[in-house]
């Protein structure tokens, strides 16, 4: 299986490496929440993205 590698500068917000990583951030995530849902927003706990667990690479 071959991976489609692209330059940092190719991605953007719907690639979900790009968004986890943005997303970890409290500034970013607070400001995408104050954009999305039109007002001022309080974050309770530090943000947390997807993990994925696996044991086993044959695992998915």
């Amino acid at each position: 299986m071959t991976k489609d590698k692209r330059t940092l500068k190719d991605l953007n917000l719907m690639d979900k490496f790009l968004f986890d990583e943005a997303m970890e951030d409290k500034d970013n995530m607070k400001t995408l929440l104050d954009i999305v849902l039109g007002q001022d927003t309080h974050l309770k706990y530090p943000p947390q993205t997807e993990k994925e667990f696996r044991n086993s690479k044959e695992n998915r």
